[in-house]
């Protein structure tokens, strides 16, 4: 009965281990590391290195990645297929960390974000090859990288950032193979990464274009091939190219995001290629060398329809542009655009448009209001637009015109063609004279334009003060609007587009509230439409459309104006008809002969312009062409051929009708006109 008696001395001596002094401190789980350690968990990953001879399931607590920090640590488990594994985040040679709650922070990787982390990009890197479909990875503190941050083939990830921020390296940056062909440009890449969620990442880029690559560079946030990826409530900023690239992603939505200093490209282009079905809205985009959205589908998709919400938009080269034979549907709706260099709203060669909607954005003090541009299918209303510069404008001139490089305290590159020598520039709202330019090749091929070789289409220019890098570097060319001076023009209407509308916009502060500008019409049985629109005011036409057409139709767009240059329209839009109007005034001339010339006398309660007039003959002879003269002013002639006939003439061309009297003459082109009666009818907008 011998091993009965141990056992019961060996109870009994358990039950008074701790009274005998026998505690876990005493039990040696391996060397240096004893079970009390084990039981209260491990101060830092580092001691995981400690436990000799684990045995596979063994299980480990870790308080803190850094001892006495208390961040970063998690329940480890022993597998020693993995005991050549060291990622510095998940695996710890053979040590698995606990990712049963699908979360990894940067605390997992023992980084502290205060700027003394080192090797912070691989690190970064790793969390990005250790996460799984499902995850959340949470960035907490200040980084810095050296290229991109690439995930790859991952499902609905969730990427977020705890009050920091992740900034790309100028100076250390590279680029890293392409993907599929396509640049590696993001600081982060998303590729084949469906259901992706970003929310509140703060990234900071580099502006520094791809070498070689005159139109390519860095991008804060690049997609790949991501089905359904949603990018909220970030700040991005500081980038050569686009903030936010999407290519062949469909359903992406970017929403509550502020961005801002885009040298060359868009703010956001997420529906590059075949992407469709985009949602971009309520962001806050400033300062962008192209367009602030871009809408840029080649893919044409009878399904798709992208939608631009809301969103503020200022100092861009154009604010929206949709663009591409793949775009088919779409909303922009309830936009504010203000100080765009180009136009506000550009719409072009998108020629396979089903249904494209412009309702209600504000539109101020752009360069031009809208620009529409084969765009069939469109309705453009109710948009308020207001040209009239209310403070001194700096407005961005060319995409292509910033400051490539500063070659000394007086010199820098610039494309070729944008500065004349003796003139003034105007860089970030400050005045440089220029003294000097001339051409300038680069054989590196920095920034070259053709994808390779030497940049030979560069001018070196020669200020006569002082510039930096700070001052002028990828900054662009400005024209310099006055406080109190108009811009170009409201809306501008260029190429064939089908079953345009454009009604029941304000227009005021340009120019011109309508510049129609084709070389020719368009073949086809197309329509443009122009009604409805108020045209509160301009500096030199209302309305300017001095080529012949017979597809563009305008009817009520009210004016206050009588002055005879309201009107610039071709005499062709009178007499097609495709320029409404209406009649006025009829008044009847009796019995004129060669030599007894007659002059009829009407009132008016009120100053008034007219368009044209149409005079209809009994017993009329000439051997000139037929024109009205209105007040004794200038003759408008009828362009329908020589003579008189029973069938009337066409009068198109302006006048102005005073108030009170004025006088009306029937009259012909070489002064021998006679009729027994003539019927005038006065003709104004309708």
């Amino acid at each position: 009965k011998l091993t009965e008696l141990q056992a019961a001395i060996n109870t009994a001596a358990a039950a008074g281990a701790g009274a005998n002094g026998w505690t876990d401190t005493l039990i040696a789980v391996s060397e240096n590391v004893n079970q009390r350690q084990i039981n209260d968990g491990l101060e830092g990953i580092a001691q995981l290195a400690n436990i000799q001879n684990p045995r596979d399931g063994m299980r480990v607590y870790v308080k803190s990645y850094h001892a006495g920090l208390n961040k970063g640590g998690d329940i480890f488990t022993y597998d020693s297929t993995k005991s050549k594994t060291n990622n510095g985040v998940t695996i710890f040679n053979g040590w698995v960390r606990d990712l049963s709650d699908k979360i990894l922070t940067t605390d997992d990787a023992g980084l502290l974000g205060d700027g003394t982390d080192l090797n912070v990009t691989a690190r970064l890197q790793s969390i990005a090859d250790a996460v799984d479909d499902g995850f959340s990875v949470e960035f907490i503190g200040n980084y810095t990288v050296n290229t991109s941050i690439y995930f790859n083939g991952k499902k609905s990830l969730n990427l977020s950032s705890v009050n920091g921020r992740i900034d790309g390296d100028k100076a250390s940056w590279a680029w890293g193979d392409k993907i599929n062909g396509t640049n590696r440009r993001g600081v982060f890449v998303f590729k084949d990464c469906p259901n992706l969620n970003i929310n509140r990442l703060v990234i900071k880029g580099i502006q520094k274009n791809i070498f070689g690559s005159f139109q390519d560079g860095d991008s804060c946030i690049q997609l790949i091939n991501c089905f359904n990826p949603s990018i909220k409530l970030c700040t991005l900023t500081n980038s050569f190219a686009w903030a936010i690239i999407g290519e062949g992603c469909e359903f992406p939505v970017v929403e509550y995001n502020v961005i801002s200093d885009v040298v060359h490209q868009s703010g956001i282009n997420v529906c590059v290629g075949d992407g469709k079905n985009a949602k971009v809205n309520f962001n806050h985009i400033t300062n962008c060398g192209l367009y602030g959205i871009e809408f840029e589908t080649y893919t044409a998709l009878q399904d798709d329809t992208f939608e631009a919400f809301g969103n503020v938009i200022s100092d861009c080269y154009s604010g929206i542009t949709a663009t591409g034979g793949g775009v088919t549907k779409g909303l922009i709706i309830g936009n504010s655009i203000e100080k765009s260099g180009y136009t506000a709203i550009m719409l072009q060669n998108i020629l396979n448009t089903k249904s494209l909607t412009i309702l209600n954005n504000p539109l101020n003090q752009n360069w031009r209001g809208a620009i529409l541009r084969e765009c069939p299918n469109t309705t453009f209303a109710f948009n308020p637009i207001r040209g009239l510069a209310t403070e001194d404008l700096y407005l961005k001139l060319n995409p292509d015109w910033f400051v490539l490089k500063v070659m000394s305290n007086r010199t820098f590159l610039i494309r070729r063609g944008s500065i004349s020598s003796g003139s003034t520039i105007y860089i970030s709202k400050v005045a440089y004279s220029v003294t000097t330019v001339s051409d300038y090749t680069d054989s590196t091929g920095e920034f070259s334009s053709t994808g390779g070789g030497a940049s030979i289409d560069l001018s070196l220019v020669t200020v006569s003060s002082d510039i930096t890098d700070q001052a002028v570097l990828n900054k662009h060319l400005q024209r310099k609007v006055l406080n109190g001076a108009r811009t170009e023009a409201s809306v501008t209407m260029q190429g064939g587009s089908n079953n345009l509308v454009v009604k029941n916009n304000s227009l005021s502060g340009g120019e011109y509230c309508f510049y129609y500008n084709q070389n020719s019409p368009p073949a086809g049985g197309v329509k443009q439409y122009v009604h409805d629109n108020t045209m509160l005011d301009f500096g030199i036409h209302a309305i300017l459309h001095d080529v012949s057409t017979s597809h563009v139709f305008y009817k009520g767009n009210e004016t206050d104006s009588v002055s005879i240059n309201t009107y610039n329209i071709h005499r062709d839009l009178i007499r097609n008809g495709s320029f409404a109007t209406k009649t006025a005034k009829s008044i009847t001339l009796l019995s004129q002969t060669e030599t007894s010339k007659v002059t009829e006398r009407f009132g008016s309660s009120k100053s008034g312009l007219i368009v044209g007039a149409y005079a209809s003959f009994n017993n009329a002879t000439t051997t000139g062409s037929v024109a009205i003269k209105l007040n004794s002013g200038s003759a408008i002639i009828t362009e329908d051929g020589v003579g008189a006939t029973a069938v009337g003439r066409m009068c198109a061309g302006n006048a102005e009708i005073i108030k009170g009297v004025n006088t009306l003459e029937v009259i012909d082109t070489v002064g021998n006109l006679a009729f027994t009666q003539v019927f005038v009818d006065i003709l104004v907008p309708a």
